[in-house]
């Protein structure tokens, strides 16, 4: 059976109202394996809707049609197209009482306009609408074509395709269809990739719709009986599961948040939320979910440094050393969260959502995830490649939610690093380095300033390369192209790099090695940059090592002292 959706309404034209009853019906009449030759919208225009109606009666089964049954002179759907089937209306004086109860209940009169509302087919016949005044029709001719005219208020519409136009319509297919939705985490393309094979097979079918962080995998088996299409179903939806493992992390549930919902509720336990460039959204999706205020109780909106400070515990020594939209704030949010809240887990969110803010540390799109559980906080970085706010916001709230699920779960999130608390970055790395028996620590485009435990644990043994020539353009504010820009606006004539040791300031340490790079006319950052690493860094670097790992550089009175050949 081949298919045609008509939306009508001058308002669709223009763009006033958002089309979401032509993407309902598509994917309803795919799931009864109807195929969906077009779909048309239409203003609310006799002439041209009966033009339209006869060329698509001559070339589908069926015609689906939203809207125009309003009671106002131009609501004429139903006269066009009863015209087109060969059939005429008549007065339903059952409908019309309908009408008047409706108004009624709401303590007002229909108008007499309202009585076309009240006109039914007399070949075909009517569609009871318990939602609303008006009633839909369904309109057949002498050669089986069809055509269902419903409301074009969406929850009207739902409603009467799933009371009366689906049953219909099950019929006529000789079978039984059961659908079931799987519900997977990560992109279009690499779930996919993965389970490719499974699209192909013409029963059950598969088709996959692309969400934010997400995607849905819809199963429709075709079968003799409702038993035998259930068993399909669940039989390709165990076949998915086998694939993509974790990633399948529910089935026929709206959204994530129902399923996190569920999985604290199984596991009797409570959590909370922290929020910055998110700003609630983790928990308005969380108190979307019935029943969740079982489970829910606590969710900070932090967006200031302050408000993290005071509402989170955040320190603000950890903010000042990692900048706040880092792993160990975000690991501390989460854990300030769980302590003020007393709840069992929580997550927290911090980040740069754009369009403004970013750098090239932490460029537009950055975004730190913590998830406490147990007085341990684990962090995850997410960057979301496309700068548009509500996008990286989503993916943000989407993610963070996904942390909830793995931890409610008693699972480790993928991804994560583990922190007892935000300083135990600082000793595991010490801890790793020493079991390395590491002798000298490179810096080469290292952003991130340095623990002082750190520092001090290998000093005169962790050296850096800085794009310019150290005392100059150097210090807070100065990396990257910045460093560049600065050298160009000043005018100066002669820049380059230094190799350096590091110590507790910025830029501050014994200098090994320097080398200049003339400034030429109608340089830009970028090109100054990139000659700067050509002519200067790529040579003294190695440079420096070669000295430093052949006994050649020591310092003595806070200054490198380079043996001469």
């Amino acid at each position: 059976m081949t298919a045609e959706i008509i939306c009508v309404g001058t308002e669709l034209l223009l763009g006033d109202i958002l089309n979401t009853n032509a993407q309902f019906l598509s994917r309803e009449l795919a799931e009864l394996g109807i195929s969906v030759m077009h779909q048309h919208v239409i203003g609310d225009n006799p002439a041209r809707l009966k033009e339209l109606v006869l060329q698509a009666k001559s070339r589908s089964d069926l015609l689906i049609f939203s809207g125009g049954l309003g009671p106002t002179e131009d609501d004429l759907t139903k006269e066009t197209v009863a015209e087109a089937f060969g059939d005429t209306l008549v007065f339903d004086e059952g409908e019309w009482q309908k009408i008047i109860d409706f108004f009624a209940r709401t303590n007002r009169r229909p108008t007499p306009n309202n009585r076309k509302q009240a006109m039914c087919p007399t070949v075909g016949h009517k569609l009871i609408n318990d939602h609303g005044t008006a009633p839909g029709a369904w309109f057949e001719d002498a050669d089986g074509h069809c055509a269902a005219l419903m409301p074009g208020v969406p929850r009207e519409m739902k409603a009467m395709w799933a009371e009366q136009v689906r049953p219909i319509l099950l019929k006529r297919q000789n079978c039984t269809i059961h659908s079931r939705t799987l519900r997977v985490l990560g992109g279009e393309s690499a779930i996919a990739s993965k389970v490719a094979p499974l699209f192909e097979a013409a029963n059950p079918t598969a088709a996959i719709y692309c969400k934010t962080g997400e995607c849905e995998i819809r199963v429709t088996a075709r079968e003799a009986t409702e038993q035998a299409a259930e068993a399909a179903c669940n039989a390709r939806i165990a076949e998915f599961k086998e694939i993509l493992g974790a990633a399948a992390y529910d089935v026929d549930v709206p959204a994530l948040e129902y399923t996190v919902v569920r999985a604290l509720r199984e596991h009797g336990l409570h959590a909370a939320a922290a929020e910055s460039c998110t700003g609630g959204m983790i928990a308005e999706r969380l108190t979307n979910v019935p029943g969740s205020s079982e489970v829910f109780g606590y969710g900070f909106v932090t967006y200031a440094e302050a408000a993290k400070q005071k509402l989170l515990g955040v320190d603000a020594a950890v903010i000042e050393k990692y900048n706040v939209v880092s792993a160990p704030v975000a690991a501390q949010m989460a854990l300030g969260a769980a302590k003020a809240s007393g709840a069992d887990i929580a997550v927290s969110v911090t980040g740069v959502a754009g369009p403004t803010g970013g750098d090239e540390v932490r460029p537009v799109g950055t975004v730190y995830l913590g998830a406490a559980r147990d007085g341990v906080a684990c962090v995850k970085k997410l960057f979301v490649s496309r700068p548009d706010r509500a996008l990286v916001r989503a993916r943000a709230a989407q993610a963070a939610l996904e942390l909830a699920l793995r931890l409610a779960q008693g699972k480790v999130p993928a991804g994560t690093q583990a922190l007892t608390a935000a300083q135990q970055s600082d000793d595991e790395a010490l801890a790793a380095l020493d079991e390395a028996q590491v002798d000298l620590i490179v810096l080469t485009g290292f952003l991130v300033v340095i623990p002082e435990m750190m520092i001090r644990k290998y000093r005169n043994r962790i050296i850096n390369i800085h794009p310019s020539l150290i005392p100059s353009f150097c210090g807070t504010g100065y990396y990257g192209l910045k460093v560049h820009e600065g050298v160009l606006n000043r005018g100066v004539k002669v820049t380059g790099a230094t190799c350096h040791f590091v110590d507790e300031g910025t830029d501050t340490g014994p200098i090994i090695l320097q080398k200049a790079v003339e400034v030429k006319n109608g340089d830009t950052p970028k090109i100054l940059q990139q000659r700067v690493m050509e002519e200067a860094e790529w040579i003294i670097m190695p440079k420096a090592i070669d000295l430093i790992a052949n006994g050649k550089v020591k310092v003595v009175d806070g200054k490198a002292i380079v043996e001469e050949n």
